[in-house]
């Protein structure tokens, strides 16, 4: 059996079967075209070969990385070039994916974990884009005038373990679209990666996420850290990569690990914080106390970690400024169960989290975070149903959250998510200012509070803080790309703002609405008609008078310049059922 390194690049074209449907000898002709007189000349050109032709997919070799890129950097510029004069339905868009590493050599065909991996990025890819493994970033970066971005780790289909998955920036000129730089921080850095627990129980495991997650928004309060948000940790949860590939993912000097294990009376929990650039561990923890206990584990862990850290940090954090938890700890058990739903669901499921969170509420009626997240959740089921005083309630909930507890940036959020949508727009700014003060390092604070200034028509600063949110969490970036793409559509940015609508992966059905306005203010009247097609279709109460009083934006005039995109697009000014959208603007 002969083997060797080589540089592999599969493609195929998005569609081509729909094509075919549409117009057969068209679509061969095109096909045929662009295997001759683009792709043939260019693998050449780059000292490559094609290994077979599939259809309408192709496999190539390249004994450098450095020209398999090149290539397919060209073929793709090419084929855009050759099928823009077609009308969108009818193009020939390619999807691309690049990988390196050992391929089994068996007459002119090539087999192996190499050539798999390169077929499933490019399954991966978006319409006209193209996928690379980290193995091929990280021997391109430096070499091409390319920029890139950081996708996260991926489970491919058929490969056992999970593959960093980089995306090609092509074309996007706007530096609010580049990839965020992963350079380390001046401020020391760090990823809390989520806790294990024993065996696969589901059970324990929404309890040890909810520990992790305390840990990283305590470390989070302190200005003189720079902490990675909980989702870009929360990839790395199957292990199988070392401390120090890690550091390097996801731009941080140090790595916290640890695990929880939970009995009826016993409460065991073991941390580890490690030097990213050495592996070298620097500070181990080994906790073996009463359940009840918890939280006083949780801030020695802190307190630990901010004394192991280099730099000045606030020495005085435990004496004062500290959140308020409960000391009940089935209200805390009810309160993880409400958020582990909210993360796993997106607030779908709004009433199963409000009866936890009155159950915990029922139990300590002083918890300051539950008052919090059930005026978040008591929005969503305003947006759900349309219930008459549920704004009212909201209002009073989370206004209790930020009386319980002044110190807590969620509760400020959510009075200030509240007040947004009663129009209190003073309020709203109020404490959404305060909520980022409190929680520098929260990467949805930060998005949220950016798509917030979309609302007020400060679209500058919030696509700034946006940008912050994403270093922050370089992996799980589509809410953040979703509040992005809105505040160029408020900004009249329309290019822009498809661009960042695009890179919600995975795709966000409301995004359809986004885009469809995007479309139909550049005179793309056929997009704008298959988004608003597609929104429909999705939400068939979808319509002007639906949206009219759920985009709470300050000035009229974006309020005008977003319903006449909707009219544009083709939207009726009423529903033909009675009307249900579960979303809102940025609600996780």
């Amino acid at each position: 059996m002969q083997r060797r390194l080589a540089a592999i690049v599969a493609a195929d074209i998005v569609g081509y079967s729909r094509l075919a449907q549409i117009d057969e000898a068209g679509a061969l002709t095109a096909l045929r075209e662009n295997q001759t007189g683009i792709i043939e000349p260019k693998v050449r050109a780059h000292d490559g070969r094609i290994v077979k032709f599939m259809g309408d997919g192709l496999l190539a070799e390249f004994g450098s990385v450095v020209n398999a890129m090149r290539f397919a950097c060209d073929m793709l510029e090419a084929t855009v070039k050759a099928s823009h004069e077609q009308p969108p339905d009818r193009r020939l868009r390619y999807r691309i994916g690049v990988n390196m590493g050992d391929v089994i050599v068996e007459g002119d065909d090539l087999f192996g974990d190499g050539v798999n991996i390169a077929a499933r990025l490019e399954a991966l890819a978006e319409p006209d884009s193209i996928f690379l493994s980290s193995l091929v970033y990280e021997q391109v970066k430096n070499k091409l005038e390319l920029r890139f971005e950081s996708l996260g780790r991926k489970q491919l289909k058929n490969i056992s373990e999970p593959v960093a998955v980089f995306r090609v920036a092509l074309g996007e000129g706007t530096r609010a679209l580049d990839p965020v730089s992963l350079d380390l921080p001046q401020r020391p850095s760090i990823a809390v990666l989520p806790f294990e627990t024993s065996g696969d129980d589901d059970d324990q495991r929404y309890f040890s996420d909810g520990i992790t997650e305390d840990i990283i928004t305590e470390l989070s309060r302190f200005r003189a850290l720079f902490v990675i948000a909980r989702t870009s940790s929360f990839a790395y949860r199957d292990g199988g990569m070392d401390v120090t590939a890690i550091g390097r993912e996801l731009g941080v000097r140090y790595v916290l690990m640890g695990s929880v294990r939970r009995t009826e009376h016993r409460l065991r929990i073991t941390a580890q914080l490690y030097q990213a650039e050495s592996g070298r561990s620097i500070w181990a923890i080994k906790q073996d106390r009463d359940p009840s206990q918890l939280f006083a584990m949780d801030d020695e862990i802190v307190q630990a970690i901010v004394t192991a850290l280099p730099g000045r940090i606030e020495a005085d954090w435990l004496a004062r400024g500290k959140r308020k938890r409960t000391d009940n700890m089935v209200a805390y058990d009810y309160m993880l169960r409400a958020w582990d739903n909210l993360y796993r669901n997106g607030g779908t499921e709004h009433r199963q989290i409000a009866e936890l969170l009155q159950r915990a509420l029922e139990l300590d009626p002083a918890y300051a975070q539950a008052h919090a997240l059930l005026a978040f959740v008591t929005v969503l089921g305003w947006y759900r149903d349309e219930i008459p005083d549920a704004m009212d309630k909201a209002y009073e909930l989370a206004s209790q959250g930020v009386a319980l507890d002044a110190e807590d940036g969620w509760c400020h959020f959510a009075l200030g998510f509240v007040c947004l949508y009663r129009r209190n727009y003073d309020e709203a700014a109020l404490h959404y200012e305060r909520a980022v003060e409190l929680n520098p390092n929260d990467a949805e604070l930060l998005s949220q509070f950016g798509s917030f200034l979309a609302y007020v028509h400060k679209t500058d600063e919030g696509i700034e803080w946006i940008r912050r949110a994403m270093r922050l969490n370089p992996y799980r970036q589509a809410w953040h790309w979703h509040d992005m793409g809105f505040n160029f559509l408020v900004a009249r940015r329309y290019e822009e703002a498809v661009q960042a609508f695009h890179r919600v992966s995975p795709p966000m059905p409301f995004d359809n609405c986004y885009l469809a306005v995007a479309h139909a203010h550049l005179g793309n009247l056929d997009k704008a008609r298959e988004h608003a097609k597609a929104m429909m279709t999705s939400r068939p109460d979808s319509a002007v008078q639906t949206w009219l009083p759920k985009e709470p934006f300050r000035d009229a005039a974006d309020l005008e310049h977003f319903i006449a995109g909707m009219r544009i697009a083709g939207f009726p000014d009423r529903p033909a059922i009675k009307p249900h959208l579960a979303i809102v603007n940025g609600g996780r």
